[in-house]
């Protein structure tokens, strides 16, 4: 297996694309934490592919909890047009 290369940006891609990005790193990951020759230059590898892993989990929770808010946002408007607003408009 190649070694895995992360994008210089998260946010620049989208959800597909990250999470294909995790999926590679994970893969890349479980690959090289199953040698059964660790030296100091070995670790290098593994830490980095996990803290590469720890940012793209933080990119996809910031994504959604930017939709649940989006989200949250839309409750409330809708919620200020029910009936007792529209029955006004009856008037």
């Amino acid at each position: 297996m190649a070694d895995f290369e992360f994008p210089e940006d998260f946010t620049a891609l989208n959800d597909e694309e990250l999470t294909e990005a995790l999926a590679g790193s994970v893969e890349a990951f479980d690959a090289k934490s199953q040698s059964t020759c660790i030296s100091a230059k070995g670790l290098e590898c593994p830490r980095t592919l996990a803290a590469g892993i720890e940012s793209i989990c933080a990119q996809q929770a910031a994504r959604h909890q930017a939709a649940a808010a989006e989200i949250d946002a839309w409750s409330r408007r809708s919620a200020g047009a029910g009936p007792s607003r529209l029955s006004n408009l009856k008037e």
